[in-house]
């Protein structure tokens, strides 16, 4: 019953002679081998009459229950031709994942979340790599024995948890992860069924470290329930949102899990579909094409408009417009057929004076007409910079004056030569250039601009004559 120390022949070989006995007095027997989260999943035990029973302590990334799904099921694909020698349905090989609980019944919140996290996670790769029905996922010991001269057994944190997590998710239907906002990790389960809005949407926030965010997009024409890992229930009705015509749903994010019932799960898929293609900006001047993709899960034909708000200013009324960036067109109507996709071309280009980075993206999205297709503005970050070279920059006060540094790295496989400018408005330019920096190396340039007063903004702008690329590092002195 616990994980074995065999090597995986070894375990493989025991199996087998095992399986060769039990299978004169046994019909159709199933014999199950007992890992660890970090093992390695032994293909012989990936056979008919085989199950694998995976422990999960905690260990590694949140996704690492999710990576043994995903690699047991690349060894039962590779191993299908034996899986259809005439074996039963019933004698498929298994694969079941166990959760345990801490024994003294002192688990905390952030423990209860990480075990959310990776079972859902664990969940979420079973539908998507199309082996849910051999999958199990599963709570070992949920129950405790109190003290005392007669212990009574009283069920553990984890317990309550996952009566939550199985009567909101089990029977739900396809579980399946979605981009819906940078930095949050979103798993939509269920729809499918025409004019069936009772899907759920399970989110929290990927890096421990970042602080809350907030979900603000319209997830159904109506209101949805917000579910607490511990059960806990409350209705989130759609609130004014960034324009009066526009009503969102707002849910606060952290590393806790979320589930968000009663949602719109292709509406939820049509958001996170919306995306620009490339997601990068070549660093030069001129126009570039780029497309704007939006997937239609629906069965009918989805009909509307999108609008890139940003970047450009548009999201900050007349007097906020970037006029250096030139998008066109920037309203475009759209018809795309069910369960089908659309890229819709576009024309950019963007001044000199714009800074090197990640540029939020907006894109807002109409149906007019359609009341059960709430408008709603997505949020897509693309990327500003080069694969051949990298600037970081830093400023340090000494007086009235500022030293300024500039840090060059070679990212190409071949030699790049720079021309730097570091400049501050209204003091003179300080220019200088790098020759023949080599792969991998990195090379510094040192300014020294005189009487900057507090607060004033320090550009370093970078060069390279041969592709046309173009940076710009911005940063405010102390």
């Amino acid at each position: 019953d616990e994980p074995t120390l065999d090597e995986p022949g070894v375990r493989g070989a025991r199996a087998a002679a095992a399986d060769s006995v039990i299978a004169r007095w046994v019909p159709g027997p199933e014999l199950r081998s007992v890992l660890a989260i970090d093992d390695a999943i032994d293909p012989a035990m990936v056979r008919p009459g085989r199950g694998i029973v995976v422990r999960d302590d905690g260990g590694g990334s949140d996704d690492a229950p999710a990576q043994r799904v995903l690699e047991w099921a690349g060894v039962l694909a590779s191993n299908r031709a034996d899986l259809q020698s005439g074996r039963s349905a019933r004698n498929e090989p298994t694969l079941t994942l166990e959760f345990s609980s801490e024994m003294a019944g002192l688990a905390t919140r952030a423990q209860l979340g990480r075990t959310a996290r990776r079972a859902i996670n664990a969940l979420a790769a079973a539908h998507e790599a199309g082996v849910s029905d051999r999958v199990t996922v599963s709570l070992r010991t949920p129950w405790r024995a109190s003290l005392g001269r007669r212990p009574e057994m009283m069920p553990t944190p984890e317990l309550a948890m996952w009566r939550t997590l199985t009567g909101v998710l089990d029977g739900a239907g396809l579980a399946r992860t979605v981009d819906l906002l940078p930095g949050v990790r979103t798993i939509v389960v269920g729809g499918g069924v025409p004019g069936d809005d009772a899907g759920v949407l399970v989110a929290w926030l990927e890096d421990p470290d970042a602080p809350s965010r907030r979900i603000e997009l319209p997830l159904s024409a109506e209101a949805v329930t917000l579910v607490g890992l511990m059960g806990a229930r409350t209705v989130v009705p759609r609130s004014p949102g960034h324009r009066d015509d526009v009503s969102v749903h707002r849910v606060e994010l952290g590393r806790e899990p979320v589930l968000i019932t009663g949602v719109d799960v292709e509406y939820v898929e049509m958001l996170a579909s919306v995306r620009l293609d490339p997601g990068t900006l070549e660093p030069r001047l001129g126009q570039r094409i780029h497309d704007l993709i939006i997937e239609n899960p629906f069965a009918a034909p989805l009909q509307g408009k999108a609008f890139i708000v940003e970047p450009g200013g548009y999201s900050k009324g007349v007097d906020g417009r970037d006029r250096t960036w030139d998008i066109a067109p920037r309203v475009q109507s759209f018809v795309i057929p069910g369960n089908d996709r659309v890229r819709l071309p576009i024309e950019l280009s963007f001044g000199a004076s714009q800074e090197s980075g990640w540029l939020a993206a907006l894109i807002e999205l109409e149906f007019p007409g359609d009341a059960d297709k709430p408008s709603a503005r997505i949020t897509r970050w693309i990327g500003l910079g080069s694969d051949s070279v990298d600037l970081r920059i830093s400023a340090i006060r000494r007086g009235r004056d500022v030293a300024v540094h500039a840090f060059v790295t070679n990212t190409s496989g071949e030699a790049v030569s720079v021309d730097l400018t570091a400049f501050v408005p209204g003091s003179p330019r300080e220019r200088s250039s790098i020759p023949g920096i080599l792969p991998s190396a990195t090379a510094q340039r040192r300014y020294v601009i005189t009487d900057v007063p507090p607060g004033a903004l320090v550009s370093v702008s970078l060069v390279e004559e041969s592709s046309g690329t173009r940076l710009l590092k911005k940063i405010q002195v102390p």
